[in-house]
């Protein structure tokens, strides 16, 4: 994958989070237990992505350092992007 698409890949992964705190929750905090939902269902979900990428776009056998790495990394991205304040600091739960 050339850095663009990784770029492409970790804007949607910011914006998504974002989004999700900024449209769904408003000014509230989501609470740790939702936090932590979220965060485990995105990983879930960029586990699948990233798999369908591994065989589609780039055509190889499963290689699973790049989709436990890149699945990782994009949640992350996620994570920052859902639990940023105006601040721009992370609250990362108890």
């Amino acid at each position: 994958m050339s850095f663009i698409e990784w770029l492409m890949l970790g804007l949607v992964a910011y914006a998504g989070g974002f989004g999700l705190r900024y449209y769904r929750f408003g000014n509230k905090s989501p609470g740790k237990k939702t936090i932590l939902a979220l965060t485990a269902g995105v990983f879930g979900l960029f586990v699948l992505v990233f798999i369908g990428l591994n065989f589609w776009a780039l055509k190889k056998p499963l290689d699973l350092a790049f989709v436990g790495v890149s699945a990782l990394v994009a949640t992350f991205i996620f994570y920052y992007g859902l639990t940023t304040d105006n601040h721009n600091t992370m609250n990362p739960p108890d």
